[in-house]
């Protein structure tokens, strides 16, 4: 906007601000250059809001709940927390609610026990002495045809001897087992493909989802929270590492598209809530020169 003149209020206040101005012209006049002078500083100025993580949902953040003990490794975090669960007498609900959060800071262990205990996961936490749930995960980890003759036997073996729940070559054998299910599973990904390209930004929703989402001068419904990254990832030693390519706290990126020989990298990116709309980018891979 130039000048006073080229302000136009939204329809649905037109008769209001009609009104307004010719029933009261000085207090028109005030709330006028009020709002103009508003709506200049609200561009100049960064959102403010609390910001989730670049691929964390916008509307809930999990906060670390009671009896969560994080330490370096899943193996000490899943034996500390069950240890303090224990010793409070936690409910269902309080070990469910700790799942929460080693979904967050473990991932990929976490969805092992998913895949072999599915609703019943919470149950490890709660049941001191039983062998039940061990029983369990190594049954259900050994099924796949992966599970090497080699770890059977030292199932058994571990089985035979009946160590203590509090005994970590449970958790150290389970996971044995599962990174072998995990890389006979990705054997053909590893092969065929080992890097992706791929975005984080908040959860999209709303009524549409396309590249009118959270425009600039959208009157009516918007839905945008700052803060992106475009990320490659690699598959290695069945891990997934991922380098973040490009970052951006105040836009968004999304739709990534790669070249054919894998050179560059198209994406669509809005840089600002109110001061851009998304347009589209080209990063040279080598350079991460982006135009």
């Amino acid at each position: 906007m130039k000048n006073l003149t080229d302000f136009r209020p939204p329809a649905t206040f037109s008769n209001a601000w009609k009104n307004s101005l010719s029933l009261f012209p000085m207090l028109g006049k005030v709330l006028l250059v009020a709002l103009l002078v508003g709506d200049v500083s609200a561009a100049k100025v960064k959102d403010k809001r609390v910001r989730p993580a670049p691929g964390a949902s916008a509307y809930r953040l999990v906060e670390a709940p009671a009896h969560y003990e994080k330490r370096d490794t899943w193996i000490a975090t899943m034996q500390a927390t069950r240890e303090a669960l224990l010793k409070a007498n936690a409910s269902r609900e309080a070990a469910e609610a700790v799942w929460e959060k080693l979904d967050r800071d473990f991932p990929v262990e976490s969805d092992w026990m998913l895949q072999d205990l599915g609703e019943h996961r919470a149950e490890w936490f709660r049941l001191e002495g039983a062998r039940v749930i061990e029983q369990e995960l190594f049954k259900k980890a050994q099924e796949e045809p992966s599970a090497a003759p080699a770890v059977r036997k030292e199932a058994e073996e571990l089985f035979a001897k009946n160590p203590p729940r509090s005994d970590a070559r449970w958790l150290e054998l389970y996971a044995k087992i599962c990174e072998q299910r995990r890389g006979q599973r990705l054997k053909t990904v590893r092969a065929q493909a080992s890097r992706m390209v791929f975005t984080k930004h908040f959860n999209m929703g709303g009524s549409h989802y396309a590249y009118t989402e959270g425009q600039s001068d959208a009157q009516a419904e918007r839905n945008f929270f700052p803060g992106t990254e475009l990320c490659l990832m690699e598959l290695k030693n069945g891990r997934a590492e991922v380098t973040t390519l490009l970052n951006d706290d105040d836009g968004v990126i999304r739709d990534p598209n790669i070249s054919w020989d894998g050179k560059r990298i198209l994406f669509a990116w809005k840089k600002s809530n109110w001061l851009d709309d998304y347009h589209l980018y080209e990063m040279d891979v080598a350079t991460r020169a982006v135009r």
